[in-house]
This record gives structure tokens, C-alpha cells and sequence, in this order.
């Protein structure tokens, strides 16, 4: 079974005018994950991590019209089909920033 690195910061979400944005805490963390595809490496990952009381949301550059984190259309659905959540929404907690699938 593929192997991927999920990479992720901690931080707050701040207000700055009208809008928050995400201010991380020095260093980034990864998580290793064990998956069939990347979907599920993201909902393995975001369980993980909620199961240990952080919020999460991942990072997505408004001005990017790519989906989040990579993923295909056809992926996203996937993770919407497994009811897990995916927002883009700054929140103090976890950013994750991007998952990498290992060689």
C-alpha cells in the first residue's frame, strides 16, 4: 500500500480588518500515513488529527483556482462522499499544507 507525508503547521487564526487570516507557529509537523490513494490519506489524516481535538482546515490560496491540496475533482468527490471535511476557512488549529506521496 502507498505511503504519503501529510505536512501540516499550527497556528491561530487572527483578525486582520475585516477578514482572518491564519498565523502559523514557527516549524511544520508531518504525519505518516498509509493509504490507497490520496483521499484517503487526507481522511486518515484529518481523523487523526481531530481525534486529538484540533480543528483543521486546509491551505488553499483564494486567488488559486486549483482545487485544494492537489486533488482532482474526482478525489474531492471522494472525500465528499466520505463525509469528511474539507474547509478552507482559517481557524486557529491545523493548516494542512500539502500531502506527498512517498516513493
Amino acid at each position: 500500500m502507498p505511503h504519503f507525508t501529510v505536512i501540516y503547521v499550527k497556528g491561530r487564526a487572527v483578525a486582520k480588518g475585516l477578514s482572518i487570516e491564519f498565523e502559523p507557529f514557527p516549524g511544520r509537523s508531518t504525519l505518516a500515513i498509509e493509504a490507497p490513494n490520496k483521499p484517503a490519506a487526507y481522511a486518515n489524516a484529518y481523523e487523526h488529527l481531530a481525534k486529538l481535538g484540533l480543528r483543521i482546515f486546509i491551505n488553499h490560496d483564494d486567488t488559486d483556482k486549483a482545487n485544494p491540496l492537489g486533488l482532482t475533482d474526482s478525489e474531492i468527490e471522494s472525500v465528499q462522499a466520505a463525509e469528511t471535511p474539507m474547509d478552507i476557512r482559517p481557524t486557529s488549529g491545523i493548516r494542512i499544507e500539502k500531502i506527498i506521496r512517498n516513493r
